[in-house]
């Protein structure tokens, strides 16, 4: 049970893939579109900013903190965004023009945001 519910293991692989699916991959799909006077602006620059200090957090506290600390962080930290793709789901909303959260497609960051929570939330308690 302690191997699944690794908290470092969860945040380095939510990390590594959320930079490159979440920011890289995207950011291409959405300036890819030369011809769309709005595909490359500020607003999205920006959204792909912050998604990228989340990647920079999400390392943070996979390489720099241990034990009940990095429990601790990785619930404060994943909780709130698999509770807004729950959110997202449900209400459908779009960011960038994109779905944030149509399944079937969303499973994976369903499932790459509620591992290192609930990791978290198991080893909130533990004695280092």
């Amino acid at each position: 049970m302690n191997k699944i519910f690794n908290t470092k293991i969860w945040l380095l692989i939510l990390a590594v893939v959320h930079t490159i699916m979440g920011i890289i991959v995207n950011y291409q799909q959405v300036s890819a579109d030369v011809t769309d006077i709005n595909a490359f602006n500020t607003e999205n620059l920006a959204i792909f900013l912050i998604f990228g200090c989340m990647s920079i957090y999400l390392f943070y506290v996979a390489l720099m903190t241990f034990g009940q600390n990095q429990a601790r962080l990785a619930a404060v930290l994943c909780v709130p965004f698999f509770i807004f793709f729950i959110i997202s789901w449900i209400m459908e909303l779009n960011l960038v023009g994109v779905p944030v959260a149509k399944m079937p497609e969303a499973t994976l960051p369903f499932i790459l945001w509620a591992m290192p929570a609930i990791s978290g939330i198991i080893n909130w308690n533990l004695n280092d």
